[in-house]
């Protein structure tokens, strides 16, 4: 088979994945490569995968003479329509940039809060997840005494105040400067990289961080926590 055969086919197989992509996002589409070529996803195939569609194009409306495709593409643009086509076909996975729960520093429902902003401060964190066995009940942050002090609380607040007392404070939702979202084993490593930098309004709450859970929903099996750090480079 020449290259000008194995490429045509692998361009036709790519618009095929892109076509069942746009389907399964309820996304209208038309021309799926130069779509795709648009899209943010795209960014480390986009200028080889805009040439291909050029080459593309050339082949497919010129005449051919003597029975050859008028131009032979290189096996460097056979390797980006592959490559484009493996990532599409498995596409890297937010979890796999995750920090695994059984490694995460998780608080219990017993923790002392004056202990656990202590390991805090000695540890670097911002955010700890506070955690009944393997189910996530809320998330201690930096600003959660803030959010206290702003609600009136802070009267009920001593050395032995635990997670516990003020776990209607720390549940996901319940965060006045930020918010947690929480996304499948499947979701795909740009899902959360979108998640962490696109903002739906000037005002809203920036995302602190996405867990990982075992159907994406706050109350089932956590699996890990990812912030926007875990996905630089």
């Amino acid at each position: 088979m020449s290259n000008a055969d194995r490429f045509i086919d692998l361009y036709k197989e790519l618009e095929d994945e892109l076509e069942k992509k746009y389907m399964l996002d309820g996304r209208p589409y038309t021309n799926t490569v130069y779509q795709f070529i648009c899209d943010k996803e795209s960014e480390p195939f986009r200028q080889k995968l805009d040439l291909c569609r050029q080459v593309r194009n050339l082949i497919t409306h010129t005449a051919k003479t003597d029975g050859k495709a008028p131009v032979e593409p290189a096996d460097d643009l056979i390797q980006a329509l592959e490559n484009t086509l493996s990532y599409l076909r498995k596409p890297p996975l937010a979890a796999e940039h995750a920090t695994p729960a059984d490694k995460l520093f998780v608080a219990s429902l017993s923790d002392r809060m004056v202990w656990l902003m202590r390991k805090m401060e000695q540890k670097g964190f911002s955010h700890v997840p506070v955690a009944d066995g393997k189910r996530l009940k809320g998330i201690f942050s930096m600003s959660t005494l803030f959010t206290l002090i702003m609600n009136g609380e802070s009267n009920h607040l001593d050395d032995q105040t635990r997670m516990n007392d003020i776990l209607d404070d720390i549940a996901p939702d319940k965060h006045s400067a930020e918010r947690f979202l929480f996304l499948p084993p499947n979701a795909t490593a740009f899902q959360a990289e979108e998640a962490f930098t696109k903002r739906n309004a000037p005002h809203e709450k920036r995302v602190a961080a996405i867990f990982i859970t075992s159907d994406g929903t706050p109350g089932s099996e956590l699996i890990g926590m990812l912030t926007p750090w875990d996905l630089m480079g």
